[in-house]
Formats: C-alpha cells, sequence, structure tokens
C-alpha cells in the first residue's frame, strides 16, 4: 500500500513539473464559432492599430473540417485571448501550433504586472517564416522574463497573428506554462 501510495505521489508531481495546459482550447473553440465569423470564440482582434490595411480573418469549414484563415495586407495583424492566465519571470511559456501558408507567423504574449498593468519585456514575440505551404506543427518555448524596468511579470494573455503580406490556415493552437525552479 505504501509502495502505491509513493508511486501515485511521484505520479503526480512529475505530471506537475511538465507543465499546467492553459484553459485555450482552440479545437472548442472553432467548434462553437460559425464559419463566417472574423475571429474566433474566446479570441480578440487587437485594435491598437486600426488601419485599412489591417488583414482580416475568417473561420473555414472544408469537408467537417474548421479552420482559421488569416490574411494581411501591409501590416501585422495580431489576435489575443480574451483571458489572462498567471505567470512569472523564469516560466517557460510552451506553445504548439499547426498551421500552413506564408509569411510571418507571429507567435507571441502580452505581460502584465499583478495590477495589471501593460509592459513590454525583451523576449516575448517569437516569429516565424513559413515560406513552402506545407501544414506543420510547430513547438514552440520561450522563457518569460520580467520587465526593463522593475516590472514584475503577473498575467499573460497570449498572441496569435501575422506579420503583413501574410497568409495562414490556423487548425489547432495549445500553450502551456512550465513553472521555472
Amino acid at each position: 500500500m505504501k509502495l502505491q501510495s509513493g508511486i501515485l505521489l511521484f505520479a503526480a508531481s512529475v505530471i506537475s513539473l511538465c507543465g499546467a495546459e492553459l484553459a485555450v482550447n482552440w479545437q472548442e473553440s472553432l467548434k462553437a464559432t460559425p464559419p463566417g465569423a472574423a475571429v474566433v470564440k474566446g479570441w480578440r482582434l487587437n485594435n491598437i492599430r486600426k488601419s485599412p490595411k489591417i488583414g482580416t480573418g475568417e473561420v473555414i469549414e472544408e469537408n467537417g473540417v474548421k479552420y482559421f484563415k488569416l490574411e494581411t495586407t501591409g501590416l501585422d495583424t495580431n489576435f489575443h485571448t480574451t483571458r489572462n492566465f498567471p505567470a512569472q519571470a523564469g516560466d517557460t511559456l510552451e506553445i504548439q501550433v499547426t498551421v500552413q501558408g506564408s509569411g510571418h507567423l507571429v507567435v507571441s504574449c502580452c505581460c502584465y504586472q499583478a495590477d495589471k498593468k501593460f509592459f513590454v519585456p525583451a523576449n516575448n514575440k517569437i516569429q516565424y517564416i513559413i515560406l513552402n505551404g506545407e501544414k506543420k506543427t510547430r513547438t514552440i518555448r520561450k522563457q518569460l522574463a520580467d520587465g526593463k524596468n522593475g516590472e514584475k511579470l503577473g498575467l499573460i494573455t497570449l498572441t496569435l497573428g501575422a506579420g503583413g503580406k501574410s497568409t495562414f490556415s490556423i487548425y489547432d493552437y495549445k500553450a502551456k506554462i512550465v513553472k521555472g525552479k
């Protein structure tokens, strides 16, 4: 009995070290979003840069499979989660995204202090170039940091978008935070 309890306790501690998956279920959000919608449920367009040159998004359904198609013109077009998640400097943000397209795929997070005041750390933006149009799943890991001016990380909002003159079909997105030591 003691051996079984020890094994269960060890397994639970290993699982907790692997990271807590964040409540961003892209597949469920897509199912709940009607085709033609300009944004996936649980996400919103970053409206900071209002411009006629900003890109557009649309939920597409083909052969029973839904995905989010994002097309940009001259400007970066980003979306972010409507929820924020607790995080600390030293934690690692791990994102897995299944995407097809061309251009610059932008994966990042917006960082906030515990009082929800926004700040920009040096390393929150990760940009990938996809050239050949293949459907691929990529895993991205980034260690989170405090701000340059003494701001202490307390919360993050996940962001996903595309650089200028890019077209992407985003099929899946998963994120988790692995706690720092």
